[in-house]
């Protein structure tokens, strides 16, 4: 069996992008895909003469001293954005309403006002509750270092509170908890399609972290999805890790509360550091199917586990 240090569960931009930080650091690493191309949602596919996306129609992050920026310095890589047009980054068209959503958090609560001015205070209370939920979220993840905790730790978390009592809101709570009026709902829940989900399963935090960075930038490769993840993958390959393709996981090995093995494609991997996975977290719990991992996690639970990954 070969060795890897590292191995990680799904090719997609979470899983290629954790691998090629560790190539970087001298590690050893495999990449175990089912499908037979790389990128999860953002993977393409070709129909005739021209090229698509599956799934993203942009991402954030990508401006100088941004996530995706230092992430590409880090790898040594060059890749170009072309930003979208920051007055109109999504358009939301409903029976009553055309609302073009800008960037800039502020600039969007400018434009609920002028559109919606008899919403006025139901606005100003959810654009406020996003924004704290955002500093809180953004706060406690560089205050508290979950990898490495002290009990100190502990003394920091009161200061969080209004955040831990949200922490299993829905995006429906919060807009029933404001007054929302159905249609200003239906204008708002647009860019929830991102979830495919309906604003009573989408989680509040979860919808905050994607609001708020689209709110900094809009940006799509300027060579395309393919060419920002083959540079990724390049990465991976040329520093000795290896990303295996058509490679379904069926069993996730797990001893007492360690992880211990991979049955993928009816072969077993095992690595000597870690495992990660960038699996829907529902799948990753399912594919352990042990006691241990059952009787931690059973299927009535999962929702609430969610909740905190």
């Amino acid at each position: 069996m070969e060795p890897f240090d590292y191995i990680i569960l799904g090719a997609g931009l979470g899983g290629l992008s954790a691998a090629a930080c560790l190539t970087r650091q001298g590690y050893r690493v495999l990449v175990l895909e089912k499908h037979d191309i790389p990128g999860g949602c953002c993977h393409t596919f070709d129909y005739g003469n021209y090229r698509f996306c599956a799934d993203v129609h942009y991402i954030s992050q990508c401006g100088a001293g941004q996530t995706i920026d230092q992430f590409l310095n880090y790898l040594d890589r060059k890749v170009e954005f072309n930003i979208l047009d920051p007055d109109c980054i999504d358009r939301i068209i409903t029976n009553d309403a055309d609302f073009r959503i800008p960037l800039g958090w502020e600039t969007l609560r400018d434009r609920l006002l002028q559109t919606f001015p008899s919403e006025a205070r139901a606005i100003h209370h959810y654009c406020d509750e996003i924004k704290l939920i955002h500093e809180q979220i953004h706060d406690l993840t560089q205050e508290v270092r979950w990898f490495d905790q002290h009990w100190t730790d502990w003394l920091k978390l009161p200061k969080y509170w209004h955040l831990f009592v949200r922490r299993n809101w829905t995006l429906q709570t919060l807009y029933d908890r404001v007054g929302f009026s159905p249609n200003l709902q239906a204008i708002l829940a647009g860019q929830s399609g991102d979830y495919a989900l309906p604003p009573n399963e989408i989680a509040l935090l979860t919808h905050t972290s994607l609001v708020w960075d689209y709110s900094e930038g809009a940006y799509y490769p300027k060579h395309h999805f393919k060419y920002f993840v083959d540079t990724i993958v390049d990465v991976i390959t040329q520093s000795g890790g290896v990303v295996q393709y058509s490679t379904p996981v069926e069993h996730i090995q797990v001893s007492g509360q360690q992880v211990v093995g991979i049955i993928a494609n009816g072969k077993r991997y095992a690595a000597k550091n870690a495992y990660l996975s960038d699996l829907d977290p529902k799948l990753t719990v399912a594919l352990m199917h042990d006691q241990e991992a059952l009787r931690r996690f059973p299927a009535k639970k999962l929702p609430k586990l969610l909740a905190y990954l």
